[in-house]
């Protein structure tokens, strides 16, 4: 993607200002940052609710870490995609999945991203391809309030039929960035963590759905997001049952085309990705706790601490 224009204007009814973001393999890029109704940005109220929200989420983390130190924001990380890697920068993202505008504030690079935190998503808006900004964790855009389940996955089989995801396979579908995603292994082995990457390094495109939510008490939108796990593939089966969906680049089109509202049109996508593309290592034990954010959380160990 080319170096685009400082400021664009109105685009449709669509206001546009100028972002300036940093990539280590493309430089500085000037990306008009967009925004619309149907693809909202965090309000400040949101956002600071969101903080809050994580912060409480994180010290439930270490009450429970005498009971399990498998266990933190009321969810267990051994049962799904639970925490991954966002390690390239907004600019690098836009060229690689060939967006035509931005519409969020880059995010800080991330070694343990977790549940309720904000993402990095693909998603398509009239024909344009956007990258945006998503709290991990869906609300169903008919949800009363937040008291639901925390939906970070949508399995594969049953994307097309829960009532929570069946409106966003449809209508709302997005590729979630990933440098990568941790797994931990079964009991007898420890349950340790391993960190999963693509075996030539490049970026995962996780299959997602997402949702806009308006809160009908403060009347803020949220913008949020699950990922699509299926069965693992047998590289990841030696550690655990499940994996996330990760499509190829010759599927992102016919993924992010919302006119294509058939799930019969996707369901061949939402299988596990060969198992000569991924490869695995194991990690520290630091990547447990969410407050454990560092490069050291994908460093291979050989004795696991």
């Amino acid at each position: 993607m080319g170096v685009a224009t400082p400021v664009a204007p109105a685009i449709g009814g669509l206001f546009s200002v100028a972002l300036s973001v940093g990539s280590p393999r493309l430089g500085v890029t000037q990306l008009p940052v967009l925004w619309s109704p149907d693809f909202p940005r965090l309000s400040m109220t949101t956002a600071a609710v969101w903080r809050t929200r994580r912060s409480k989420a994180s010290d439930l983390v270490e009450q429970k870490a005498a009971e399990s130190t498998l266990t933190g924001r009321g969810y267990d990380i051994r049962a799904m995609c639970g925490r991954y890697v966002i390690n390239d920068d907004a600019g690098f993202l836009a060229d690689y999945f060939g967006v035509d505008r931005v519409v969020t504030d880059p995010l800080a690079y991330s070694y343990n991203v977790a549940p309720t935190d904000e993402v990095y998503g693909v998603a398509e808006h009239q024909g344009t391809r956007l990258l945006g900004v998503f709290r991990w964790g869906l609300i169903p855009h008919w949800a009363r309030d937040r008291k639901g389940p925390l939906n970070i996955n949508a399995r594969a089989e049953t994307v097309a039929t829960r009532p929570a995801f069946r409106d966003s396979l449809r209508r709302r579908r997005c590729l979630v960035p990933a440098g990568g995603f941790f797994e931990w292994g079964p009991k007898d082995q420890g349950r340790s963590p391993h960190y999963v990457a693509m075996s030539d390094s490049r970026p995962m495109a996780f299959a997602g759905i997402w949702s806009s939510w308006r809160d009908p008490e403060t009347r803020e939108w949220s913008r949020t997001c699950a990922i699509i796990t299926t069965r693992a593939n047998s590289t990841l089966a030696s550690i655990h049952t499940r994996m996330p969906v990760i499509l190829d680049r010759r599927h992102w089109d016919l993924w992010l085309d919302r006119e294509i509202r058939s799930p019969e049109a996707v369901a061949h996508m939402l299988k596990a990705v060969p198992s000569s593309l991924v490869a695995h290592h194991p990690v520290s034990t630091l990547v447990n706790s969410v407050r454990n954010n560092s490069p050291e959380n994908i460093t291979p160990v050989t004795d696991v601490v």
